[in-house]
C-alpha cells in the first residue's frame, strides 16, 4: 500500500496543474461567489412571489424596515455591537408601524434571524436558538398561510444557522446530527427534521434544483470542515447516520460536484477500515483537480495528511512533509483547517 500514498499526492500535483475543470463542474471555482449568487436567486424569487399578495406601498415600507435590519447585521459582522442593537431596535419600531399582512410576517423572520448572528456574536446561545426559532416560525407561516413553497427552502438555511450556533458553543454531537439530517431531508433520504415542525418534502421539490444542490454542498461542505477538525469517529457516524448515506456507488443529485458524494464514500469505507479503498478514492477526487470543491479540496488534503500522520511508513511520511510545504502556498486556506494540518504536523513530529 506504501506506492498508494505516492500515487495519491502525484494525482493532486496533477490536479493543481490542470486548467481545463473537471466536467462535472458547473461554477467558476469559487464556492463563496456561488453561495451569494444562491442567497440573490433566492432573494429575488422570494420577491416575486410577494408580488399581489402584498401592495406597493408595503412592500416599498418594507424595504426600508428590512434594510434597518441588514445594517445591524453588518454592524454586528464588524463587531459594532452596540451600534447593532441600535439599529435592530429601530428596524421593531419601523416593523410595527406597519399593517398586518405578508410583509410584516416577512419581515419577523429577517429581523429575528439578522439579531440572532448579534445574540451570536454575543455569546448567548440560547438568545440566538430563540430568535431563529421565531424566524423559523414566520417562514412556516408564509408557507401555510400563503402557499410561498420557497420558503421550506429558507427554513433549511435557518436550520444551517442553529448548526452553526451549535458549532460555535461546542454542542458537537447536536450539530452534526442536525447538519446531516439537513442534507438528509435536502436529498429527499428522509421525511422529517428532529427540529422545528411542519415539513413537507413536497414543497422542498417544488424549489430549484440548482438552489437545493448549492444548499447541499454548503452545509456539507461546512460539516467536512468540522469534521476533520474533530476527527473522532463518533460525529462521522452521527452525521452519516442522520444523512442516511449508505452504500449506494452514485447520487448524481447529491451537490453540484460529484465529488463531495465521491467524498463521503471515501470516508465511510475509511472507517469501516479500508484503507486501500480510501486512497483508491482518494486518487479518484484529486485528479481533476480543486476546481468547484471549494473548501472542501483543502479538507480533503489535510485528511489524507492525517491518515499519512498516522502511518509510520516513509513514504507517507515524506509525503506529509511535502504537503506541509505545499500548504504555506495554498490561497483560501480556512483558518479552522489550517490549525488542524498545524496540529497533525506537530504530532507527528513529537512521536517521529
Amino acid at each position: 500500500m506504501q506506492n498508494d500514498f505516492y500515487r495519491v499526492f502525484s494525482a493532486y500535483r496533477e490536479g493543481i496543474l490542470r486548467k481545463k475543470p473537471p466536467a462535472v463542474d458547473e461554477s467558476d471555482g469559487n464556492q463563496e461567489a456561488s453561495l451569494v449568487q444562491r442567497k440573490l436567486d433566492f432573494e429575488q424569487l422570494a420577491s416575486c412571489a410577494c408580488l399581489g399578495l402584498s401592495s406597493p406601498g408595503e412592500r416599498l415600507a418594507s424595504r426600508v424596515v428590512a434594510w434597518t435590519a441588514r445594517l445591524g447585521f453588518m454592524a454586528a459582522h464588524a463587531g459594532e455591537l452596540v451600534l447593532a442593537r441600535e439599529h435592530f431596535t429601530e428596524s421593531w419600531k419601523q416593523w410595527r408601524e406597519l399593517d398586518e399582512g405578508l410583509c410584516r410576517i416577512r419581515l419577523v423572520g429577517i429581523i429575528e434571524a439578522y439579531e440572532a448572528y448579534l445574540e451570536y456574536r454575543l455569546g448567548c446561545r440560547s438568545e440566538a436558538r430563540d430568535r431563529l426559532e421565531r424566524a423559523l416560525d414566520s417562514a412556516l407561516l408564509l408557507e401555510e398561510r400563503y402557499g410561498l413553497s420557497l420558503y421550506e427552502l429558507h427554513r433549511m438555511q435557518l436550520g444551517h444557522n442553529l448548526v452553526r450556533v451549535d458549532w460555535r458553543f461546542g454542542f458537537l454531537e447536536e450539530a452534526f446530527s442536525l447538519a446531516g439530517a439537513l442534507v438528509g431531508y435536502l436529498e429527499g433520504r428522509r421525511r422529517d427534521l428532529p427540529f422545528h415542525r411542519g415539513w413537507c418534502n413536497k414543497r422542498l421539490l417544488s424549489c430549484p434544483i440548482y438552489l437545493r444542490k448549492l444548499m447541499v454542498a454548503q452545509i456539507a461542505g461546512e460539516a467536512i470542515d468540522h469534521l476533520i477538525s474533530h476527527p473522532e469517529s463518533s460525529y462521522w457516524d452521527i452525521f452519516f447516520g442522520e444523512a442516511r448515506i449508505g452504500d449506494e456507488t452514485t447520487n448524481d443529485l447529491f451537490s453540484v460536484d460529484l465529488r463531495l458524494w465521491q467524498w463521503h464514500q471515501a470516508r465511510r469505507i475509511l472507517l469501516q477500515g479500508d484503507d486501500r479503498g480510501y486512497l483508491q478514492i482518494l486518487r479518484e477526487i484529486l485528479l481533476p483537480g480543486p476546481r468547484g470543491l471549494g473548501t472542501l479540496y483543502y479538507a480533503i488534503i489535510v485528511d489524507f495528511a492525517e491518515f499519512c500522520a498516522a502511518d509510520r511508513s516513509l513514504p507517507a511520511r515524506k509525503v506529509l512533509d511535502l504537503l506541509l510545504q505545499d500548504s504555506l502556498k495554498w490561497k483560501n486556506f480556512p483558518v479552522i483547517l489550517a490549525k488542524r494540518l498545524s496540529e497533525i504536523c506537530h504530532a507527528s513530529s513529537a512521536t517521529g
